[in-house]
């Protein structure tokens, strides 16, 4: 798959037992779907979509996967898409965590995530 490349993968750090996972994935020469995650800094990974409530509530709902189309864009970013980290081992700002994506036609990706104060991750 020519071209396709993971940018800025970074993990806000935990203040309670689960962490979100944010990067930007250029697409290749033909359309891909992440399907899933795995790390060892964490039990389980999950893709979720930052939901709005009708009463001005804001949740997150699990998702099946993310499309990248050919030469495109999928952004994972706070308040859209991003990846739980479900039970996260304890990390602070400056550690990086390696995270496996699991893509239907690119196969598995292994990718360092540097954890950052959440605080660095709103103000961009």
């Amino acid at each position: 798959m020519g071209a396709f490349e993971i940018l800025d993968a970074r993990i806000g750090a935990p203040t309670g037992p689960n962490a979100a996972l944010y990067f930007t994935a250029t697409g290749g020469d033909e359309d891909d779907r992440l399907l899933g995650a795995r790390s060892t800094a964490a039990s389980e990974v999950q893709i979720h979509e930052t939901t709005n409530g009708k009463d001005g509530t804001v949740g997150m709902r699990q998702v099946e996967g993310l499309d990248l189309p050919a030469g495109g864009t999928l952004m994972l970013e706070p308040g859209g898409f991003h990846m739980m980290l479900i039970d996260v081992e304890r990390l602070g700002p400056g550690d990086e965590v390696d995270v496996t994506l699991v893509w239907e036609n690119g196969g598995e990706w292994t990718i360092p995530a540097e954890v950052v104060d959440p605080a660095d991750i709103l103000d961009e």
